[in-house]
């Protein structure tokens, strides 16, 4: 009985299947690389918006109830 391939298509499908499994591979660690990104972005932008939402608050709201805090230093 004849093989229905050749030993030279099982080598080329051995071959792009490696190839397959290395794409995939690299779109995985591009992925999870892009989602580290994406978090770092993100969490660059909270703080700027957080720093400007502060700035325009005065230091004296710090210790608006007198719980001790000491804001002459900061004021100055």
């Amino acid at each position: 009985m004849a093989r229905p391939f050749s030993t030279v298509d099982a080598k080329r499908i051995i071959n792009e299947h490696k190839e397959t499994i290395e794409k995939l591979s690299a779109a995985e660690d591009s992925a999870e690389s892009y989602r580290s990104n994406i978090i770092k972005a993100s969490d660059a932008l909270v703080t700027q918006e957080v720093l400007k939402v502060l700035r325009d608050i005065p230091i004296e709201e710090i210790n608006r109830d007198k719980h001790g805090f000491r804001v002459k230093v900061l004021r100055n």
